[in-house]
């Protein structure tokens, strides 16, 4: 993923304007702008890219061509199979729909976050009036 990409991404899941990215990120919409049409930024750039998307500088500096990209520290994550396809199949998706993608499966997983909190909480009450009971 190059860096452009990545930046549009992050607009666009924050759900803002291009001056208003570049306002959070201490940066001036033409600066983002001319990221976004693919020119480079320095160092500094990427630095307050990474502090304004919370991510590791060191993926926007390699996303922007000024170091390689390191492994993720926890290289010995296993994630199960129905994870991989799951990724695999969001990863193929056009750009322009990976992010909507993203924010539906989200959505889901805190639906069922949420379900799961309710049906435990049943449960422990259920448990609770059985042993009143016995």
């Amino acid at each position: 993923m190059e860096l452009a990409a990545w930046l549009e991404r992050q607009i666009e899941e924050r759900g803002l304007s291009i001056r208003a990215a570049a306002l959070y990120a201490g940066l001036s919409a033409p600066t983002l702008l001319r990221i976004m049409e693919g020119k480079p930024p320095d160092t500094t750039t990427c630095r307050k890219l990474a502090a304004w998307a919370a991510v590791d500088p060191d993926l926007v500096l390699a996303l922007a061509g000024h170091r390689q990209m390191k492994p993720p520290a926890e290289t010995t994550r296993a994630y199960a199979p129905e994870v991989i396809e799951l990724m695999n199949v969001i990863a193929a998706l056009p750009p322009e729909l990976q992010a909507a993608a993203l924010r539906i499966t989200r959505r889901t997983i805190e639906d069922l976050q949420g379900v799961a909190l309710r049906y435990s909480g049943a449960e422990e009450e259920r448990l609770e009036r059985a042993g009143k009971a016995a």
